[in-house]
């Protein structure tokens, strides 16, 4: 089961409902995903989300709907903030998070800042909450959660390990990388695996990269700044992979051997390469054929809808089980494909009669091209790039 964007923006009355569906309807065994705004990360700016909240509700007006509200709101905060209050001096990031909030969408502020209910909680309160769900804490479902190197200190990572209650130990945790959101894993009846049974599940683990080999950086940003990743370790296993072929970890362990790679290493850059977007989990040869049929109609819908529009930019893969990023221009890319066109500037021709149709053109570097054969030369080379660097990945992932 899954909660995502829910938790922190409900009633306790509501909560409690959830908690009593899952303790009734999980099955042991089973696993709860859930995802909530935390705390002490959310603690310094929460004062000024509610002030903003007051300021929509008290002096906003009904008539002019939410749109209007937020944004008197956030330009009665930064008027506040130019007053160079104690509380700004005292917190001086709440500037920034203020900045950043006026890039979004106003439908995502409403939900995110603008709920009625808003309550970023403690990991150790999370973890009271779903005691009456009877689901026993796993893992964070982050994978560069796991990689302390880039997230914690030397002396942090010591100071952790002295601490006995790994609940515990999770709550301070939070206070070291200051976290403002988690996603965490919890489990019906976990039991734990022993050693061999662990190396054996990894071993078996499929994976398969889903970016271009050369787009993928060995520089990492974590908590603690910018990590170099070792080019000794993760250039075999981007090479290994670079035919963008699903391989389990055993296989990798082989094809890695003779570069002095360890198991432990794969495992680790998997994690790494996983929570940068790099690299994918593999699903069952079986599951994978059963889910094809239904991925090419979802993805047949949403490139039909793309034509006219650029409101889905995913299309679902049956070898991961979830969406991938895909770009309109690259859906209809796809879409000529389909037709039976081969050629990149085939392809072009038939993105830019449909723009043409729409009287759409493309704007690039914040210009809009005008002429058609401008307009036509850059989707040729959107497209010839598609062919080389993205066409690849689609059919490994049976989206082309």
């Amino acid at each position: 089961m899954g909660l995502h964007g829910i938790w922190s923006w409900i009633s306790d009355t509501n909560r409690q409902v959830i908690v009593d569906f899952l303790r009734s309807k999980l099955k042991v065994g089973g696993v709860l995903y859930i995802s909530y705004n935390t705390l002490p990360g959310w603690a310094t700016f929460a004062p000024m989300r509610h002030l903003m909240t007051e300021h929509a509700q008290v002096l906003g007006s009904e008539g002019g709907g939410i749109v209007n509200r937020i944004n008197g709101a956030m330009d009665f905060a930064e008027k506040l903030l130019a007053t160079n209050p104690a509380y700004s001096r005292a917190n001086p990031l709440v500037g920034d998070r203020l900045t950043k909030m006026q890039a979004h969408s106003r439908d995502y502020l409403a939900h995110e800042y603008f709920n009625r209910d808003w309550h970023p909680m403690h990991f150790a309160t999370m973890a009271e909450w779903l005691e009456g769900a009877k689901v026993q804490f796993a893992c964070s479902a982050n994978y560069l959660d796991h990689i302390d190197v880039i997230n914690l200190s030397p002396e942090q990572q010591i100071f952790l390990k002295d601490i006995p209650d790994a609940m515990f130990r999770e709550t301070t945790r939070d206070f070291m990388v200051n976290q403002q959101f988690r996603k965490d894993y919890w489990v019906k009846g976990a039991r734990q695996l022993n050693t061999l049974d662990q190396t054996d599940a990894m071993r078996a683990q499929k994976v398969i990269l889903t970016s271009p080999r050369a787009d993928v950086s060995l520089k990492l940003q974590g908590a603690v700044g910018e990590v170099s990743l070792s080019e000794g370790v993760y250039g075999p296993i981007l090479d290994a992979l670079a035919s963008h072929q699903p391989m389990t970890l055993g296989q990798l362990e082989q094809a890695t051997q003779d570069k002095g790679v360890s198991l432990a290493q794969i495992m680790q850059a998997a994690m790494v390469l996983t929570g940068a977007g790099h690299l994918a989990l593999v699903q069952a040869d079986a599951v994978v054929q059963a889910a094809k049929p239904k991925t090419d109609k979802i993805n047949a819908h949403i490139m039909h809808k793309s034509r006219g529009s650029n409101e889905v930019s995913y299309l679902a893969s049956p070898v991961t089980g979830g969406g991938v990023t895909v770009n309109r221009f690259q859906q209809l890319f796809l879409m000529a494909m389909g037709q039976g066109l081969k050629e990149p500037a085939q392809w072009a021709a038939f993105v830019w009669d449909i723009l043409n149709q729409q009287s759409q053109k493309l704007v690039k570097g914040g210009e809009t091209i005008e002429s058609d054969e401008g307009n036509l030369a850059e989707l040729s080379a959107q497209a010839a790039e598609f062919q080389v660097k993205v066409l690849p990945v689609l059919k490994a992932l049976h989206i082309a």
